[in-house]
């Protein structure tokens, strides 16, 4: 599975097949260009994330001398 990006207004459709026509402007299913999406799970990538964002921020702390958030 995976979504459909409208060249010509950027309206994101899931699944199989692009529309015949974009709901919000119109333009022709050729105009639709497709992205799969990967193996993982929504909550695994969301913790994969929040990982990042928190090393960053340690990273952030250490330069700055700031105490961390929490």
């Amino acid at each position: 599975m995976g979504e459909w990006e409208c060249a010509n207004c950027g309206h994101i459709h899931d699944g199989q097949e692009a529309p015949r026509v974009c709901p919000d402007c119109g333009a022709p299913k050729e105009r639709f260009a497709f992205y799969p999406l990967d193996d993982q799970a929504p909550d695994e990538w969301d913790d994969e994330v929040y990982d990042l964002l928190l090393s960053l921020e340690e990273a952030d702390n250490e330069q700055t001398g700031d105490p961390p958030d929490g």
